[in-house]
């Protein structure tokens, strides 16, 4: 089954064991980034569009094997250029989404309840090294309903390993507002398969530090 991408206050929270039965405090998402990072990013990427245009001009004043190939790494480096920016601008809108996100559970959490629920569908997307930067699983509660959400680290160091991810028939738990509307943000808990003892709150991960 495929797994469409979520809202980004649609969240996951991976638990090492079952806690009570109240609504998370916060949702787990990244926090968005820095006013210093936002400088620096952005003073970079200046940096970087003004040495495009200086080897575009290049490209097109000094000789070359012809102008196919100043057409050729024009597109090249002007695609970079505008890759780059445009991931520094979602980056932005992406952090502003989840900031709202975590706000409106703030306004929400009263009203949330707990529904328990099954996995029946999870897309893992996997890094060079193995490791797990982000899963999506899909769960359907006890009411019969489908619920999405996505699971990110909170730093790039809190990758998993592939083997933590919970899978097909797990069980799990839907804290949302019944009755909202549909981009309000939820959480999925669902366990650690890694963890020991995980039930009783005697847990203890195999890959703890």
């Amino acid at each position: 089954m495929s797994t469409a991408t979520p809202p980004d206050g649609h969240v996951v929270h991976l638990l090492q064991h079952w806690g009570d039965s109240l609504a998370p405090v916060s949702l787990r998402v990244r926090p968005k980034l820095s006013p210093t990072s936002r400088v620096i990013l952005a003073v970079l990427l200046v940096l970087t569009a003004l040495v495009a245009v200086y080897l575009v001009v290049i490209l097109w004043t000094l000789e070359t094997p012809g102008w196919w190939f100043s057409l050729l790494f024009t597109v090249i480096i002007v695609g970079l250029t505008f890759g780059l920016w445009f991931g520094f601008v979602e980056a932005l809108r992406s952090g502003a989404r989840r900031e709202q996100a975590s706000g409106r559970w703030t306004e929400i959490r009263e009203a949330v309840s707990l529904s328990p629920g099954v996995v029946i569908s999870r897309n893992v997307v996997t890094s060079e090294d193995g490791t797990v930067p982000r899963f999506v699983i899909t769960v359907r509660t006890a009411h019969g309903s489908l619920v999405t959400a996505t699971w990110n680290p909170q730093s790039s160091s809190r990758y998993l390993l592939q083997s933590q991810v919970p899978g097909v028939g797990s069980t799990a738990r839907v804290w949302r507002n019944e009755g909202g509307p549909d981009l309000d943000p939820l959480v999925i808990e669902v366990l650690d398969p890694t963890v020991l003892g995980g039930a009783d709150g005697t847990a203890v991960s195999q890959y703890a530090d």
